[in-house]
């Protein structure tokens, strides 16, 4: 017997009341139950939560965007549209969006047009059009579109809805029999909390060193033309946008990262056999391992002393002036006291001598766990794990994001086990933004 599908439309309201309803007949031919904002009843509830719980209940999830913005949530700055879009991405409901054609936009009723947010309606249009979607001109472009994508989802999701089927004497007898064990995976970053990184500004001190072209006559007897040659050549091989650069990535990594939390627990009912989690990040963050991390910033801060610790013999020549004329004036300062008789390259690759110890620990760190690993690959983190307990969670905290460039985005996340006829998938939003 078909099933009934609940179908939650998604829009602004007054200005696609007729487009709404060309959905709704549409969602009624094809024998599915539509459900929006106009069976909301009045109750104690905050709008937002009645939303949600409609969403939750609803198996397909149904975008129609126009030229209006909508009404905007203070809490969040975003516009319910917006939010139930996000919502319904962050559930995984099977959804589909039909957007109206650009070119119907300018000529659009003056009430139609949204004048208060257009930047927020451009930005979501491109969040949604990134995506595959249907446009349309006309009612009845609208609901062929309508058609074609219940259609699809019918065929494409079918062991993922849950549907409505009429009940008769001889089908309400199977319900006494035990539902069918089956495992279900969940995963949480940071406990499924907004996940926003903040660029602060970079204060850092930075060096700069300058060839010394002339010697006080007053210090010629505390140090010679090699030191002199030396310490110029040592600065002159620095390259100084390859040191702002370091001070910059250092200033992210240690400042600006992100921890991630990775919660994947199988809430369902059996045991799930070879699961597979795919954590894809865009590109406005990179995800590293934290002794990755630490490790570079290690080397960086390594590097970075080689030419912050550059003394200049004038000073140090200055000091020994100072110090003879209080002490033994006229005595001459050997060229060992103030520089070492080698010159080391400034950004050559050499780890710090502490490091040996850190890097053994590291590796024995890497040993890895046939029945649990964890990896990056990409900007993506890859998780294996052979078995999952019903009601077991695992957590990962070997990981951090940093910060590329502001912007939003989303995480995609697809879960998979063995029992999983496809996987399963949904989107986290993440954002990144200037903190003046």
């Amino acid at each position: 017997m078909k099933k009934r599908y609940q179908v939650f439309v998604s829009s602004t309201y007054t200005d696609l009341i007729e487009q709404r309803q060309a959905a709704v007949e549409a969602i009624l031919t094809e024998g599915h139950i539509p459900a929006g904002m106009e069976l909301f009843a009045a109750s104690n509830q905050s709008q937002w939560e009645i939303i949600k719980k409609w969403i939750d209940d609803s198996d397909i999830y149904m975008l129609i965007l126009g030229g209006r913005y909508g009404s905007v949530d203070p809490s969040t700055g975003k516009s319910y549209t917006h939010l139930e879009y996000e919502y319904a991405k962050k559930l995984g409901k099977p959804s589909f969006c039909i957007v109206m054609d650009e070119t119907l936009l300018p000529n659009l009723a003056v009430k139609d047009i949204e004048r208060d947010n257009p930047e927020l309606l451009q930005g979501f249009r491109q969040e949604v059009t990134n995506n595959m979607v249907e446009f349309f001109k006309n009612s009845t472009e609208l609901q062929n579109a309508v058609f074609k994508s219940l259609r699809y989802i019918e065929k494409n999701f079918e062991n993922e809805l849950v549907g409505w089927i009429r009940a008769d004497g001889t089908q309400i007898a199977p319900c006494n029999e035990p539902a069918p064990r089956t495992p279900k995976l969940e995963l949480k970053i940071n406990k499924g909390e907004d996940i926003t990184l903040k660029t602060l500004p970079c204060n850092q001190t930075v060096v700069r060193h300058h060839l010394i072209t002339e010697i006080p006559e007053y210090l010629q007897d505390f140090l010679s033309q090699k030191m002199v040659d030396e310490y110029n050549d040592k600065v002159g091989s620095i390259n100084y946008d390859e040191y702002d650069a370091l001070k910059t990535e250092l200033h992210k990594h240690t400042h600006e990262s992100l921890p991630l939390v990775i919660d994947l627990a199988n809430i369902g009912s059996c045991l799930a056999e070879k699961t597979k989690v795919i954590i894809e990040f865009p590109d406005i963050v990179s995800v590293k391992e934290d002794e990755d991390i630490n490790t570079l910033i290690a080397d960086w801060n390594y590097k970075l002393e080689q030419v912050e610790n550059i003394k200049n013999p004038i000073d140090l020549a200055y000091e020994k002036y100072e110090r003879s004329k209080r002490s033994y004036p006229g005595s001459v300062i050997s060229s060992l006291d103030i520089l070492n008789s080698s010159v080391m390259d400034v950004f050559k690759t050499v780890k710090a001598p502490n490091m040996v110890v850190n890097e053994s620990m590291h590796v024995l760190k890497k040993i890895p766990n046939p029945n649990f690993l964890h990896y990056t690959e990409g900007n993506k983190i890859v998780i294996n794990l052979k078995e999952l307990m019903h009601e077991e969670c695992v957590r990962i905290e070997d990981y951090s994001l940093i910060p590329k460039k502001d912007g939003e985005g989303v995480i995609k996340i697809a879960l998979h086990c063995k029992e999983y006829s496809r996987s399963e998938r949904f989107e986290v939003a993440i954002r990144v933004l200037s903190e003046i």
